[in-house]
């Protein structure tokens, strides 16, 4: 596929795409480019983290449950604050300002919308803690960082208001609110402040968001690779994000009849956030052996010019990478003894695509042979014929290297959007069941988008449409989105096909995406991981950007505001195979699949990358 772009806006976005290859934007870590991986940092004694601060050589962090203040170290964790617990608990916000050998602690407390300044040297002594309101914020505030004007030496505190989903800058001197900037997403946020950018992490998003200072421009989106990011600072040239959530594990309970049970306990840790530099993906380097090789696979639909920096912007970026190794094989296990002549039987393979390639790719069981549909690749397995109790094993390996991505794009990036006719011509025509002739598909599609025109903002409408309508459960099959908007309830696979069907009765190419995620278990190396069901999303077409991805129902929390964790965005477990094209089909009408044959599918997080 091509992607097409206004001609009087190519010349732009060449220049602007050509000056950030070979060199990162002002903002990037510095070290970005660093091979290899730094372990993550698990404080002792801690609920939650919910603030992170550096001073001097050393990173702090704040567990608002217990109030402790801490040092976290390598393979220790010092307490700061043994005599003033009580004085931190329920406090938010950390940042540590430093002139010479003094140092303060600046101090939010959400509730009050307060602010206090407390010296370091105090929190060792006993007795009452020596506590200096800076100002009063009329709102609740939770994240703060403060910035000093190089030239004029005018300080700034910037903090994050959930209440009113702003981030506030504030000058601390006369305890004014002297500008407010839209908060980047709709959970709570930390933020902190590097020269002329604002680093925010939001929690409902599980995202990185680098603003502007002076303007909270978005310049660049980043996907965490963990729920619950409470923190972030710059430390040792990188920057260090703290996660908070509870996690299940199985407890041993000796007493009870039956001793063991799904639990829950509090997990806090803190790691850098991986990033992968801003430059075009590198070819691929696929092992010797059986089979077909990576670098025959060719990206699915690619586009012609999609840049991934725009000056200081990062249209999207790449984060968190894993190579994994991903196993599919069918067993034939017939439920009623059938005689198949000449069976043949396809399975689309993993494609290459943006956040994902294909290292190495080999046959399981029984060779097959190659064939391409839409730019994908599909192994043909012809397996003879298939007597009444016979049995086969075949299927595939393949070893890909997987990374998280997340998009950073306008709808002012799409404003003028123009799509080729072959897109439209294919991606915009009911050729899955989709019921687009139906009245109350159609009238949904009417009511989802209103009166709105630009592509971007439609799509968002109706994804928020769908979610209003619809709440997630498990289904035993998949039925037409009529059907499924009666109900009012649907699958990952009935997400999908109601969102196809508006989307393309309101002009917007999208197609399917799938198959299966990885356990996201990454401590878990070299062991079998085994998914629970299959999956399925979506991506839809922009005009000079190509496919991007959505998620199918994961953001729809039941109320609005909805969050856009995965709204052009995927985490690293996903694993595409089959793009628009059907992931299995078989050459025979007397069984179906299901009836013929049970699947087994193994992941293996092979290492970090």
């Amino acid at each position: 596929m091509v992607a097409i772009h206004p001609a009087n806006d190519l010349g732009a976005l060449k220049n602007l795409g050509s000056t950030a290859r070979g060199s990162q934007p002002a903002w990037w870590p510095p070290s970005g480019r660093q091979q290899g991986t730094v372990a993550p940092l698990q404080p002792l004694g801690l609920v939650a983290l919910e603030g992170l601060a550096t001073w001097g050589d050393r990173l702090l962090g704040l567990d608002r449950v217990r109030g402790y203040l801490v040092e976290i170290q390598e393979h220790n964790t010092l307490l700061l604050n043994p005599h003033h617990v009580h004085s931190f608990q329920g406090a938010y916000g950390l940042w540590v300002e430093s002139e010479g050998d003094q140092a303060w602690i600046w101090l939010s407390r959400e509730q009050e919308g307060q602010i206090l300044r407390i010296p370091m040297s105090a929190l060792q002594q006993p007795g009452s803690l020596e506590a200096f309101p800076v100002c009063r914020c009329p709102y609740p505030i939770e994240g703060i960082a403060l910035w000093s004007d190089p030239h004029t030496g005018n300080r700034y505190l910037y903090a994050t208001c959930y209440r009113r989903g702003k981030i506030l800058q504030l000058d601390p001197s006369r305890g004014l609110i002297v500008q407010e900037m839209p908060a980047p997403g709709v959970g709570r946020e930390q933020i902190a402040v590097q020269g002329d950018y604002l680093w925010v992490s939001d929690r409902v998003e599980e995202t990185i968001y680098v603003l502007e200072r002076q303007t909270g421009r978005e310049l660049a989106r980043i996907l965490t690779p963990s729920p619950g990011p409470t923190g972030l600072a710059h430390w040792r040239g990188q920057l260090w994000v703290a996660y908070a959530h509870e996690e299940a594990y199985i407890h041993d309970n000796p007493n009870a009849p039956d001793p063991l049970s799904v639990a829950l306990r509090d997990k806090t840790w803190v790691a850098p956030l991986r990033l992968r530099p801003l430059d075009p993906p590198s070819s691929p380097d696929p092992s010797g052996g059986s089979g077909t090789e990576a670098e025959d696979s060719p990206i699915a639909c690619p586009v012609v010019f999609q840049p991934q920096c725009l000056g200081e912007r990062a249209t999207y970026t790449l984060s968190h990478g894993y190579r994994v190794e991903l196993t599919y094989v069918e067993e034939i296990a017939q439920e009623e003894p059938r005689f198949l002549p000449d069976l043949v039987w396809r399975i689309a393979l993993p494609c290459n695509s943006l956040r994902q390639r294909v290292r190495s790719l080999h046959w399981v069981g029984l060779p097959f042979e190659v064939e391409e549909q839409s730019g994908q690749q599909v192994a043909v397995f012809s397996l003879g014929s298939l007597g009444a109790h016979e049995v086969r094993l075949f299927g595939w390996r393949a070893v890909l290297d997987l990374y998280s991505i997340k998009y950073c794009i306008d709808p002012l990036d799409v404003e003028a959007a123009v799509l080729p006719r072959e897109l439209r011509d294919r991606y915009l025509v009911d050729d899955d069941y989709l019921a687009m002739d139906t009245s109350i598909v159609r009238e949904a599609a009417r009511l989802a988008v209103g009166s709105e025109t630009n592509l971007l903002r439609k799509m968002l409408n109706i994804r928020a449409y769908v979610y209003d309508k619809l709440s997630y459960r498990v289904t035993s099959r998949i039925d037409p989105p009529d059907e499924v908007l009666r109900r009012g309830s649907g699958s990952c696979g009935e997400y999908v096909g109601v969102l196809l069907a508006l989307a393309r009765l309101n002009g917007i190419p999208c197609r399917t995406v799938g198959r299966y995620k990885c356990p996201p278990h990454p401590e878990l190396k070299g062991i079998p991981l085994f998914p629970q069901y299959n999956h399925v999303w979506i991506e839809f077409y922009l005009p000079g950007w190509g496919w991007v991805p959505m998620e199918s129902n994961p953001d729809d929390r039941g109320e609005r505001p909805y969050s856009q964790r995965y709204f052009m965005g995927l985490p690293w477990t996903h694993a595409e195979i089959a793009k628009g094209i059907p992931f299995e089909t078989i050459n025979t009408d007397q069984a179906s699949i299901g009836e013929l044959a049970i699947n087994h599918v193994q992941f293996r997080i092979l290492e970090e990358i």
